[in-house]
């Protein structure tokens, strides 16, 4: 048997054994929890942070896995650094106790102390 030959049938091999790598795997991924489940844990309940300070308010909703925006003209990220503790929050956009997805935004609309 030549080397060209040789080659030849090793990379079939290697090829072969590759694609039943893969088929293996995403049978086990369509096979894994039903998303239902999934999807469930993956829900959070808002906290209430109206009348926190916006450093309180940004602390409890990393806690439970939130982002946030802030709503002021007068407010921006500079600010948002160094000032979290001379705002306070008015309003928030997400009912407190809701149950919402994990990583969903919660938009607070501050006022300056």
């Amino acid at each position: 048997m030549s080397i060209k030959t040789k080659l030849t049938t090793i990379c079939l091999l290697g090829s072969i054994a590759l694609v039943g790598c893969g088929n293996s795997e995403s049978e086990e991924n369509s096979e894994g929890p039903a998303s239902g489940e999934s999807q469930q844990a993956s829900q959070v309940k808002v906290p209430d942070v109206k009348d926190k300070t916006l450093y309180e308010a940004i602390t409890a909703l990393r806690e439970v896995k939130l982002n946030y925006e802030v709503s002021n003209e007068d407010f921006d990220s500079a600010a948002e650094k160094h000032n979290t503790r001379d705002w306070v929050v008015e309003e928030q956009s997400k009912k407190a106790g809701d149950s919402v997805p994990a990583r969903d935004t919660v938009t607070l609309t501050v006022k300056k102390k």
